[in-house]
């Protein structure tokens, strides 16, 4: 739920930034989806600071993720490396 709420947040934002950027001609567009690089492209208005809150968001949208993937990985190998099986308690 918290991937899907935002994923739909981060799309709403794009779409409200790049809808309110001023475009200089009705310049074709040859991609059946309308994404918001390609529209940046287009618009006359200076879009530098959309451009880099865009890449600072793809970053957070890889970072986070894959952060708490390794950080549950590394837990769960601590968990496995400390535990004690009775072959071990047996042999000593």
């Amino acid at each position: 739920m918290g991937s899907w709420f935002l994923e739909t947040a981060d799309g709403l934002m794009q779409v409200a930034a790049t809808l309110s950027f001023t475009y200089c001609s009705a310049g074709d567009i040859d991609h059946f989806f309308c994404e918001a690089p390609t529209l940046v492209r287009l618009g006359c208005s200076d879009t530098s600071v959309f451009e880099n809150v865009m890449y600072i968001c793809c970053i957070l949208m890889l970072l986070i993720p894959l952060s708490l993937i390794l950080t549950s990985y590394s837990l769960i190998l601590a968990a496995v490396l400390h535990m004690c099986s009775t072959e071990t308690t047996r042999r000593l």
